[in-house]
């Protein structure tokens, strides 16, 4: 149950991101071919809009619980990127195939199958702390 915490930030860090409205319009302009998008006016109006980028909602919808038999990790039902999450860890090649923009700034390690690799690439570090945990027991 201990390693539970780090297996959470090596999954949050797994994750894929959504860009930010930076990342958006500087994508925008070199598809565009020019070097730089012009200032917008900031007017009320625009401060209102709700319709934009708010990456990170992913990497908040992941948790773990420590538990008698070891541990979870999960994204809750009730979490804001739930279905999110289905669809992102456990449908690509389905029903979508790139990394996008922000994923793809994150690196190479953010992609699907997020909580899965977390585990996996974790488990001789995990199978160390269990060896050393037994000695310690036996002695």
């Amino acid at each position: 149950g201990f390693m539970v915490p780090k297996l959470v930030a090596v999954a949050k860090n797994y994750a894929p991101v959504s860009p930010t409205q930076k990342e958006l319009d500087e994508a925008y302009m070199r598809r565009r071919g020019k070097k730089k998008l012009a200032a917008r006016k900031k007017t009320a109006r625009f401060k209102e809009r709700k319709n934009r980028p708010s990456p990170g909602g992913l990497e908040r919808s992941i948790f773990g619980k420590a538990a008698e038999d070891g541990g979870y990790l999960y994204v809750p039902s009730t979490a804001p990127a739930a279905k999110y999450a289905h669809y992102i860890h456990d449908m690509k090649g389905v029903l979508w195939h790139k990394r996008g923009i922000g994923t793809q700034k994150k690196g190479g390690q953010a992609d699907d199958q997020f909580i899965t690799r977390a585990i996996y690439d974790n488990t001789t570090k995990l199978a160390d702390i269990m060896r050393k945990a037994m000695e310690d027991a036996l002695k």
